[in-house]
């Protein structure tokens, strides 16, 4: 329960720091925002604040911060003409744009180091067992500790050495009883399962001096982002004919279900997935999909294009439609993955 609920407080937390990086540059370069929200829902708590109405509602899971002027043609309270986004400057509009999904990856980067500083001494776990693998049939669990590997890719390798062979693993089981289990390693993998059919993790932290955790954490950032750009490109290849995404991109379901069975003992490992979920967030929002971060970006740079050619700029009409259309994607894409998660629990 204490995974869960951090899992839930984490995620309102991440999108409370993105909702306020827009809030802020806006607030910076003279924009008038008419809303700062956190939750959606019913207000239990709401208050006007330097022009701006700022409200605490009754469903934690999202925010907004509501500028005004995001449009043309939209209609505006009084008091705020020349302090609305579209008139602002294309520096200040794309500042306050890629504010949110900044302060995301600062995040990230400072908990990375914050962990790396103090470090945990752990072991590699499983994240996930498939249903009739090697792993399933041998009888390993979610939550199982390999004593013998701190790093998964060790006891990737060590499988891969051993393949067609029946090896004992050193387990610790709910944290507590240790115990040896027999795995009988298939000869060859199954298709999208791997030689065990399991998703593996480390709950192992090297303790590092906070120069050196801070270098890290910022390869750790990188190689984070490269894996999630990596599973949405798949993702988005598999909507148009592409090999069929098993594993890797998870909606909050997926992950607030992994955060619950790897970190549920474990506070560490639980604000090492935060940070990941930090990072998946920055990324996510910088697709290229209209009502997103980078939906916004695509028009600022075809604006920006089509100023040096002297041609108008992108229409509200355009900007409206565009972002009706995005929106169907967005919730089609989430209902997608989000179903897969759910259907993986039963």
């Amino acid at each position: 329960m204490t995974g869960l609920l951090i899992y839930i407080l984490g995620l309102t937390f991440l999108i409370f720091i993105h909702e306020l990086g827009h809030f802020l540059v806006a607030k910076y370069f003279g924009m008038a925002v008419q809303e700062f929200s956190l939750g959606f829902g019913p207000a239990l708590w709401s208050k006007k604040i330097g022009g701006t109405i700022v409200s605490f509602r009754a469903i934690l899971l999202g925010g907004y911060c509501k500028i005004i002027g995001m449009t043309s043609d939209e209609e505006l309270p009084e008091g705020v003409v020349g302090k609305r986004y579209c008139e602002s400057s294309w520096f200040a509009r794309f500042c306050t744009i890629i504010a949110g999904v900044t302060m995301n990856f600062i995040f990230g980067v400072i908990l990375i180091t914050i962990l790396y500083s103090f470090g945990h001494d752990g072991y590699t776990a499983l994240a996930g067992v498939e249903p009739n693998s090697a792993a399933a049939v041998s009888g390993l669990k979610v939550n199982d500790e390999f004593l013998d590997f701190r790093e998964p890719e060790k006891l990737a390798s060590y499988v891969k050495d051993h393949k067609g062979q029946n090896v004992v693993f050193k387990i610790r089981r709910d944290f507590s009883h240790q115990m040896s289990i027999s795995v009988a390693i298939p000869a060859e993998a199954l298709p999208g399962k791997g030689l065990l059919g399991v998703n593996l993790a480390s709950t192992n932290i090297p303790k590092m001096s906070p120069l050196k955790a801070i270098v890290y954490a910022g390869k750790t950032s990188v190689l984070f982002t490269k894996e999630i750009c990596r599973v949405v490109w798949q993702l988005v290849g598999s909507l148009f004919g592409g090999p069929r995404v098993d594993q890797g991109l998870q909606s909050i379901v997926g992950i607030g279900q992994m955060t619950y069975a790897i970190g549920g003992h474990n506070i560490f490992m639980q604000f090492m997935i935060l940070a990941s979920i930090s990072m998946n967030l920055a990324v996510l929002n910088l697709l290229p999909i209209p009502v997103l971060d980078g939906g916004w970006i695509v028009f600022l740079l075809i604006g920006f294009v089509k100023k040096l050619f002297g041609l108008s700029p992108v229409s509200d009409k355009t900007i409206k439609v565009c972002l009706s259309v995005g929106t169907t994607v967005l919730l089609f894409l989430m209902f997608l993955v989000i179903g897969r998660d759910i259907l993986r629990l039963f």
